[in-house]
């Protein structure tokens, strides 16, 4: 018959690799106005993080004005002149992508081109729903093109990270499911083991088996510590009670009942008297 074995591990939340939005600059520049958003916050897709000026991006609006312009006019020029009305587009499309690559968002893009002015400022806006991880603008700071502005995660669903012993990781196979226990409260929740990561700490012998959850109302917070506790199947085998067992350390005997009253007992010799006991066979054998 099978039986289960409970593993109980001290997991890491962190969060979804494929859910941490970074929000970096496009180009030089120097942060104007910043929203009160500070790490732990959480903030909404469009949401107004800070204002930033950049002078290189002066000749990008000017041109995207008047292909805007152009493209406008293409369109209610007569309808032989496609070629005309190809070029504006392509025009257009190389200036819409230079903006996106200098930060502007989609919709300050579209009151550009409705006002056909410059704006005073470009915003940073939040590119999703989640929690503030990492902000490291201040009013007046200068930056550079590629500077970290924010890190933002969604934290509808996170990772547990976990330690697992060698001769445990054997029993976690991805899709088990497992129990989560926040320390100090009562309530659980539910995970399911993702992967065993191919990293090995050949220090403690341990290896990463990494588990998703859901997290309904951002009760995991990165960082955090949880109990893992998974019941998994064993495969069939005889299962006697511990007390049944007679253990010598060289002899295993398990009685069998045989009858009322009556019991018969079934020896099995551990690994090392085996091996013992085939090499005494082969010194009688070469005598």
């Amino acid at each position: 018959m099978g039986g289960t074995r409970v593993v109980r591990l001290l997991g890491r939340v962190t969060p979804d690799e494929a859910k941490i939005f970074r929000v970096n600059a496009g180009i030089d520049g120097s942060i104007h106005d910043i929203s009160p958003f500070t790490v732990g916050s959480r903030v909404k897709k469009d949401q107004l993080l800070a204002t930033f000026t950049a002078p290189g991006a002066v000749p990008v609006f000017q041109l995207f004005i008047l292909n805007s312009g152009a493209m406008n006019r293409a369109k209610l020029g007569p309808t032989e002149g496609q070629n005309a009305l190809a070029l504006a587009d392509a025009n257009l499309r190389q200036r819409l992508d230079q903006l996106e690559s200098i930060g502007v968002s989609p919709q300050q893009i579209r009151e550009i081109a409705e006002n056909e002015e410059f704006p005073k400022s470009i915003r940073i806006l939040s590119p999703g729903d989640g929690v503030v991880l990492a902000r490291n603008v201040s009013p007046g700071l200068k930056f550079e093109k590629g500077m970290e502005f924010y890190r933002i995660a969604d934290l509808r669903k996170v990772w547990i990270l976990a330690d697992v012993f060698e001769n445990e990781a054997q029993y976690l196979k991805p899709g088990a499911r497992a129990e989560l226990t926040l320390p100090g409260q009562a309530k659980t929740l539910a995970a399911v083991v993702d992967n065993v990561l191919p990293t090995f700490d050949a220090t403690a012998r341990t290896l990463k088996v990494r588990l998703e959850a859901d997290n309904p109302g951002d009760v995991l917070l990165p960082d955090m510590f949880v109990d893992v506790i998974l019941q998994v199947p064993l495969a069939p085998g005889i299962v006697v009670p511990v007390d049944a067992l007679l253990d010598t350390g060289l002899h295993k005997t398990v009685f069998v009942q045989t009858g009322p009253a009556r019991f018969r007992s079934e020896e099995h010799t551990s690994e090392l008297q085996s091996h013992l006991n085939l090499v005494c066979r082969l010194l009688l054998e070469k005598k």
